[in-house]
Protein backbone atom coordinates (compact mmCIF):
# COMPACT_ATOMS: atom_id res chain seq x y z
CA UNK A 1 0.00 0.00 0.00
CA UNK A 2 1.30 3.48 -0.91
CA UNK A 3 -0.04 5.91 1.34
CA UNK A 4 0.92 9.93 1.92
CA UNK A 5 0.32 11.57 5.04
CA UNK A 6 -0.09 15.38 4.62
CA UNK A 7 0.48 17.50 8.30
CA UNK A 8 -0.45 20.80 9.04
CA UNK A 9 2.11 22.06 11.78
CA UNK A 10 -0.56 25.17 12.00
CA UNK A 11 -3.53 23.06 13.15
CA UNK A 12 -3.96 22.80 16.52
CA UNK A 13 -0.86 23.86 18.81
CA UNK A 14 1.06 22.82 16.61
CA UNK A 15 3.45 20.48 18.43
CA UNK A 16 4.59 16.97 17.34
CA UNK A 17 5.04 17.62 13.65
CA UNK A 18 8.00 16.48 12.84
CA UNK A 19 7.20 13.22 15.40
CA UNK A 20 4.15 12.45 14.29
CA UNK A 21 6.08 12.92 10.51
CA UNK A 22 9.09 10.87 11.48
CA UNK A 23 6.53 8.24 13.82
CA UNK A 24 4.90 7.96 10.02
CA UNK A 25 8.05 7.24 7.79
CA UNK A 26 8.78 4.57 10.41
CA UNK A 27 5.63 3.18 9.39
CA UNK A 28 6.43 3.31 5.67
CA UNK A 29 3.90 5.64 4.85
CA UNK A 30 5.24 8.80 3.36
CA UNK A 31 4.55 11.94 5.34
CA UNK A 32 4.90 15.64 4.35
CA UNK A 33 5.15 18.22 6.60
CA UNK A 34 3.13 21.49 5.22
CA UNK A 35 5.01 24.55 5.12
CA UNK A 36 3.88 28.49 4.13
CA UNK A 37 2.44 28.24 0.67
CA UNK A 38 2.15 24.41 -0.09
CA UNK A 39 -1.18 23.63 -1.30
CA UNK A 40 -2.70 20.80 0.23
CA UNK A 41 -5.37 19.77 -2.32
CA UNK A 42 -2.33 20.21 -5.30
CA UNK A 43 -0.30 17.50 -3.37
CA UNK A 44 -2.86 14.96 -2.60
CA UNK A 45 -4.08 15.38 -6.63
CA UNK A 46 -0.40 14.91 -7.61
CA UNK A 47 0.44 11.96 -4.88
CA UNK A 48 0.53 8.65 -6.74
CA UNK A 49 -0.90 6.76 -3.76
CA UNK A 50 -3.37 4.55 -3.04
CA UNK A 51 -4.66 6.13 0.41
CA UNK A 52 -4.63 9.73 1.50
CA UNK A 53 -4.19 10.97 5.11
CA UNK A 54 -4.25 13.92 6.72
CA UNK A 55 -3.36 15.58 9.93
CA UNK A 56 -4.92 18.59 10.30
CA UNK A 57 -8.08 20.69 11.87
CA UNK A 58 -11.36 20.62 10.10
CA UNK A 59 -10.39 22.78 6.92
CA UNK A 60 -7.07 20.65 6.21
CA UNK A 61 -9.42 17.71 6.33
CA UNK A 62 -11.87 19.02 3.77
CA UNK A 63 -9.34 20.04 1.48
CA UNK A 64 -8.06 16.38 1.05
CA UNK A 65 -11.21 14.99 1.49
CA UNK A 66 -12.35 16.78 -1.20
CA UNK A 67 -9.32 15.38 -3.34
CA UNK A 68 -9.71 11.77 -1.36
CA UNK A 69 -13.73 11.58 -3.09
CA UNK A 70 -12.14 13.12 -6.63
CA UNK A 71 -9.96 10.46 -6.83
CA UNK A 72 -11.77 7.68 -4.80
CA UNK A 73 -9.44 7.22 -2.78
CA UNK A 74 -9.44 6.15 0.89
CA UNK A 75 -8.81 9.06 3.59
CA UNK A 76 -7.36 8.39 6.99
CA UNK A 77 -7.75 11.48 9.34
CA UNK A 78 -5.29 12.19 12.28
CA UNK A 79 -6.95 14.65 14.66
CA UNK A 80 -4.23 17.16 15.03
CA UNK A 81 -6.71 20.40 15.20
CA UNK A 82 -8.37 21.82 17.43
CA UNK A 83 -12.06 21.56 17.32
CA UNK A 84 -11.43 17.82 15.34
CA UNK A 85 -15.24 17.90 14.29
CA UNK A 86 -15.15 15.58 11.66
CA UNK A 87 -12.35 13.18 13.94
CA UNK A 88 -14.82 13.11 16.42
CA UNK A 89 -17.83 12.20 14.65
CA UNK A 90 -15.92 9.11 13.24
CA UNK A 91 -15.28 8.36 16.96
CA UNK A 92 -11.27 9.57 16.82
CA UNK A 93 -9.60 11.11 19.70
CA UNK A 94 -6.52 13.60 19.55
CA UNK A 95 -4.93 11.52 22.99
CA UNK A 96 -2.69 9.39 20.92
CA UNK A 97 -1.37 10.89 17.46
CA UNK A 98 0.75 7.41 16.49
CA UNK A 99 -2.10 4.94 17.57
CA UNK A 100 -3.75 6.69 15.04
CA UNK A 101 -1.65 5.81 12.18
CA UNK A 102 -2.82 2.55 12.95
CA UNK A 103 -6.09 4.15 11.35
CA UNK A 104 -3.67 3.60 7.40
CA UNK A 105 -4.77 -0.82 8.07
CA UNK A 106 -7.78 0.45 9.24
CA UNK A 107 -11.33 -0.53 8.17
CA UNK A 108 -13.09 1.32 5.25
CA UNK A 109 -16.01 3.15 5.60
CA UNK A 110 -18.24 5.24 3.10
CA UNK A 111 -19.84 8.48 4.36
CA UNK A 112 -21.58 11.42 3.09
CA UNK A 113 -20.00 14.48 1.38
CA UNK A 114 -22.05 17.52 1.82
CA UNK A 115 -21.74 20.58 -1.27
CA UNK A 116 -22.66 24.03 -1.05
CA UNK A 117 -22.47 24.84 -5.09
CA UNK A 118 -18.97 23.70 -6.40
CA UNK A 119 -17.18 23.35 -2.44
CA UNK A 120 -17.48 20.40 -0.79
CA UNK A 121 -17.40 20.03 3.41
CA UNK A 122 -17.78 17.12 5.26
CA UNK A 123 -20.16 17.80 8.31
CA UNK A 124 -20.96 21.32 8.82
CA UNK A 125 -20.54 24.14 6.55
CA UNK A 126 -21.05 27.90 8.02
CA UNK A 127 -22.08 31.01 6.07
CA UNK A 128 -22.13 34.36 7.67
CA UNK A 129 -21.51 35.92 10.93
CA UNK A 130 -20.95 32.52 12.58
CA UNK A 131 -17.69 31.63 9.85
CA UNK A 132 -16.10 35.23 10.29
CA UNK A 133 -16.19 34.78 14.44
CA UNK A 134 -14.79 31.50 13.84
CA UNK A 135 -11.97 32.74 11.38
CA UNK A 136 -11.26 35.60 13.75
CA UNK A 137 -11.13 33.10 16.65
CA UNK A 138 -8.61 31.37 15.05
CA UNK A 139 -6.66 34.44 14.25
CA UNK A 140 -6.98 35.64 17.57
CA UNK A 141 -6.19 31.78 18.80
CA UNK A 142 -3.05 32.09 17.27
CA UNK A 143 -1.37 35.44 18.39
CA UNK A 144 -2.49 33.99 21.64
CA UNK A 145 -4.63 36.73 23.42
CA UNK A 146 -6.95 36.23 26.45
CA UNK A 147 -10.73 35.93 25.64
CA UNK A 148 -10.36 35.51 21.47
CA UNK A 149 -13.69 34.48 20.84
CA UNK A 150 -15.19 37.72 22.69
CA UNK A 151 -13.12 40.05 21.03
CA UNK A 152 -13.74 38.65 18.18
CA UNK A 153 -17.34 38.65 18.28
CA UNK A 154 -17.13 42.46 19.76
CA UNK A 155 -14.97 43.46 16.33
CA UNK A 156 -17.66 41.73 13.84
CA UNK A 157 -20.67 43.65 15.48
CA UNK A 158 -20.99 46.23 13.02
CA UNK A 159 -20.51 44.18 10.32
CA UNK A 160 -23.22 43.53 7.68
CA UNK A 161 -24.18 40.36 5.77
CA UNK A 162 -21.60 39.11 3.51
CA UNK A 163 -19.68 35.99 2.55
CA UNK A 164 -16.01 35.19 1.88
CA UNK A 165 -14.90 31.97 -0.36
CA UNK A 166 -11.04 31.61 -0.66
CA UNK A 167 -10.06 34.68 1.04
CA UNK A 168 -12.22 36.47 -1.59
CA UNK A 169 -15.62 38.61 -1.08
CA UNK A 170 -18.21 36.55 -2.72
CA UNK A 171 -22.00 37.60 -3.55
CA UNK A 172 -24.04 34.77 -3.07
CA UNK A 173 -27.02 34.61 -5.58
CA UNK A 174 -30.30 32.76 -4.42
CA UNK A 175 -31.20 30.01 -4.93
CA UNK A 176 -27.84 28.35 -3.27
CA UNK A 177 -27.41 25.26 -4.25
CA UNK A 178 -26.70 22.87 -1.21
CA UNK A 179 -26.14 18.74 -1.96
CA UNK A 180 -25.15 15.73 -0.11
CA UNK A 181 -23.15 13.14 -2.11
CA UNK A 182 -24.51 10.25 -0.78
CA UNK A 183 -21.46 8.20 0.60
CA UNK A 184 -18.70 9.52 -1.63
CA UNK A 185 -16.16 9.85 0.71
CA UNK A 186 -14.18 6.29 1.71
CA UNK A 187 -12.45 6.81 5.42
CA UNK A 188 -10.51 4.13 7.03
CA UNK A 189 -11.43 3.98 10.70
CA UNK A 190 -8.95 1.55 13.17
CA UNK A 191 -8.70 -1.53 13.18
CA UNK A 192 -11.86 -3.22 15.41
CA UNK A 193 -12.97 0.42 15.63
Amino acid sequence: MRALLLINPRAGDGDGARELAAEAVRRGIEARVLGNGDDAAAIARAAEVDVLGVAGGDGSVATVASVAAERNLPLVVVPYGTRNHFARDLGLGRDDLARALDTFAGEERRVDLGRVGERRFLNNVSLGAYASLVRRRERHRRRREALAGLRALWLGRHRGVWAEVDGEPAVLEPPLELAIEPLALRVLLPPGG
